[in-house]
């Protein structure tokens, strides 16, 4: 399924098993583009109303989505190509060698930058590609486990891997550092951040802390909230919100985050399991 949550109200915008959606982008206008089989569909939430973007080949679903600005999705596929979608339809290949060991499975992120350059990360590596189809590696070193990336708005990408943790790639000095979380915890969860900040789950500690890359200040948000699913950050850099998997008699809620560490219940609803979740922006 994918659900919107807007104005204190959740409702399912898409169901059916059948459907097999396993990637989903949000587009500039307000629109979700998601992977349904070989297809990639544009839905408007407001109208319910779909258009088929454009398709894959058979056999080479989209493992990952991601939009830039101008409405072009980008997609990386079990096969190991890349595609770019323009809003009228048309397909290219930027690449068809992304240098997975085994890519049907294991291209789990994907993220675009200001100047086209797309960041895919997986189990065993993340790697840039520019516009044109030039790869370059950017870590090789994770432990075969499912990785992150996410690109700030000031150009630099920020890789969490289980194993490594988080480290901030500056394509600019070709540079990647651990980012060193000044806390008696580890991070056991991925993050939303802004430019400034980092929202992670505290190691065995149930709690969503705020982390300023500057001061090195460590807020805690929010306790007790089992292990955490997925995090997004609204544009304003005022709003986290986070899903937080609860102690199974809990169950699953969705959780707005203030800057000012007040914290509410958005939905008054539960569930059984939450995976992953997204903020429009």
């Amino acid at each position: 399924r994918i659900l919107l949550l807007s104005g204190g109200t959740l409702r399912t915008l898409v169901s059916g098993e059948e459907l097999k959606m396993t990637a989903v982008a949000a587009m500039p206008d307000g629109r979700i583009c998601y992977r349904s089989n070989d297809e990639l569909i544009l839905l408007d939430p407001d109208t319910g109303a779909t258009e088929i973007l454009g398709t894959t080949p058979p056999r080479d679903n989209a493992s990952a989505l991601t939009a830039d600005s101008d409405g072009n999705v980008y997609a990386a596929t079990s096969q190991g190509h890349l595609y770019r979608f323009t809003l009228d339809g048309n397909r290219t290949i930027i690449t068809d060698n992304l240098p997975f060991a085994d890519v049907d499975y294991h291209i789990t992120d994907l993220d675009v930058t200001a100047d086209g350059s797309t960041y895919v990360s997986g189990y065993n590596r993340c790697v840039s590609v520019s516009p044109t189809g030039d790869i370059t590696v950017i870590a090789d070193d994770l432990n075969y486990e499912p990785t992150w990336c996410e690109v700030t708005q000031d150009g630099s990408v920020y890789i969490k891997d289980i194993w490594t943790g988080i480290r901030c790639f500056d394509p600019r000095e070709n540079t990647l550092t651990p980012v060193t979380i000044k806390a008696n915890t580890g991070v056991s969860d991925f993050l939303a951040h802004t430019t400034d900040e980092l929202v992670f789950i505290g190691c065995g500690s149930q709690i969503v802390y705020r982390y300023h890359l500057a001061t090195a200040a460590i807020t805690p948000l929010f306790h007790d909230v089992g292990n955490s699913r997925a995090f997004a950050v609204a544009d304003n850099e005022t709003v986290f919100f986070a899903t937080a998997s609860m102690p199974p008699a809990l169950k699953s809620h969705i959780v707005c985050l203030h800057s000012d560490s007040s914290t509410h219940d958005i939905t008054k609803l539960t569930f059984s399991h939450i995976s992953s979740a997204d903020v429009d922006k």
